[in-house]
């Protein structure tokens, strides 16, 4: 089952990365309720720490929820990971996602790039990020500025 819900809802993101903005559309994916225990941002701070082409930047300048919405005041992030050559043909080769920290400490999926996203591609994905940094070409966790 699918984690888009409403392909009509967008989050809207600008990403500033060496001088030049991105526009990314994310599905909204709110509606899931996914979830993440607080270790999800543990590890992924320890990777960005131990990997080079793991990193995080202030870059995310803009944020609209599908309401037109400005949500940069708030904590959300955006990861963008671009997987190794040798698995773009059975997953692709770039995805991004749109997380909220919660006051409780979780991380809630927020967005997806792809309208026919599942969870099982998805834990798959954030699966081989987490656990197989070799086979990720770069992840960038993507941040409001304060």
């Amino acid at each position: 089952m699918t984690l888009v819900k409403d392909e009509k809802r967008i989050w809207n993101a600008t990403i500033k990365i060496g001088g030049a903005d991105f526009k990314l559309e994310l599905f909204d994916a709110f509606d899931t309720s996914l979830v993440f225990k607080e270790e999800f941002m543990n590890k992924l701070k320890h990777l960005i720490i131990e990997h080079e082409h793991y990193m995080a930047g202030d870059v995310l300048t803009e944020i609209t929820s599908p309401e037109g919405e400005d949500f940069s005041k708030y904590a959300v992030f955006v990861l963008l990971i671009q997987l190794s050559k040798e698995l773009h043909e059975e997953y692709g080769e770039e995805h991004m996602y749109l997380f909220a920290l919660r006051k409780d400490g979780y991380v809630q999926l927020a967005g997806v790039d792809s309208k026919d996203m599942d969870e099982d591609e998805l834990l798959n994905i954030l699966s081989l990020a987490f656990e197989e940094p070799k086979k990720v070409e770069s992840l960038i966790l993507a941040y409001t500025p304060e």
